[in-house]
C-alpha cells in the first residue's frame, strides 16, 4: 500500500481570531522540504480538479464549512483520480485554497488581467455566519485591495521560492494593516496563498457572478 502522507499546512478553518496583535507573517515561514513537496502536489492535483471534475469542484466550493455536506463533497474529490495515486491526507481547507490558486491560475495566469476591479463589490465572498471565516476574508479582502500585485505575485510563485518570499516580505506591510486592532490570524505559507488566491479570484474582473 502507498504511504499515505498528511499535508502539514493550516487550514481555513484553523486561522484563529485572538487577542493580541502580532505581525502576521511571522508564522508564514517556509516549512521543511518535504512539507513543501506536498503542497506542491497538492495545487498539482487541485489544477487537475479544475480541469477534469469542475462541476465536483464548484459543488465542493459551495459548502459552508464544517457541515457533513462539505465533508463528503470533500470525499468524492478526494476519490478522483486527480488525487487517488498520491494517497495525500488533507482537510477540506486545504484542498478549498489549493483549488482557488488552481482557479486563479487557470484563468487569470497571463498579464495583468487577474488584478483587482476597484468597482468589484467585496460581496463577492458568501455570506458566512463563522465569525473566524468572516474574519478571514475580510483580511484577505483588504490586504488584496491594498497590493493586489504582490498578493498575485505570492498566488503565481512556486512553493518556497525566492519569488513567493519576495511578494511576502513586500505585502507584509499591508498584512499587519489589515489587522483588526486587538486580534491576530495564524497561518502559514499554503493557507496566505490559498486565501490571497480566493481573494483575488473573487474580486478581479469579470469575475463570476457566485464567484466560483
Amino acid at each position: 500500500m502507498a504511504r499515505r502522507h498528511t499535508l502539514f499546512v493550516a487550514c481555513m478553518s484553523m486561522l484563529f481570531p485572538v487577542a493580541a496583535a502580532v505581525a502576521p507573517v511571522s508564522a508564514a515561514q517556509a516549512g521543511t522540504a518535504s512539507d513543501e513537496i506536498l503542497r506542491a502536489t497538492l495545487v498539482n492535483d487541485a489544477v487537475c480538479l479544475v480541469q477534469y471534475e469542475r462541476p465536483r469542484v464548484n459543488s465542493f466550493l459551495k459548502q459552508a464549512a464544517g457541515t457533513s455536506r462539505l465533508d463528503a463533497q470533500s470525499r468524492l474529490l478526494g476519490n478522483s483520480a486527480c488525487m487517488k495515486e498520491d494517497r495525500l491526507s488533507y482537510q477540506p481547507g486545504q484542498l478549498r485554497g489549493a483549488l482557488f490558486i488552481a482557479l486563479y491560475q487557470s484563468q487569470y495566469g497571463m498579464g495583468e488581467a487577474g488584478l483587482v476591479d476597484p468597482a468589484q463589490d467585496a460581496t463577492a465572498w458568501p455570506r458566512s455566519a463563522d465569525a473566524r471565516t468572516a474574519a478571514v476574508q475580510q483580511f484577505a479582502t483588504c490586504a488584496v485591495r491594498a497590493d493586489p500585485r504582490n498578493a498575485r505575485q505570492i498566488v503565481m510563485a512556486s512553493p518556497a521560492s525566492r519569488e513567493e518570499s519576495a511578494a511576502i516580505d513586500a505585502l507584509r506591510p499591508q498584512l499587519d494593516a489589515c489587522l483588526n486592532r486587538g486580534s491576530r490570524i495564524v497561518f502559514n505559507r499554503m493557507a496566505l496563498s490559498g486565501m490571497l488566491a480566493e481573494a483575488l479570484y473573487r474580486l478581479a474582473p469579470s469575475s463570476p457572478a457566485n464567484g466560483i
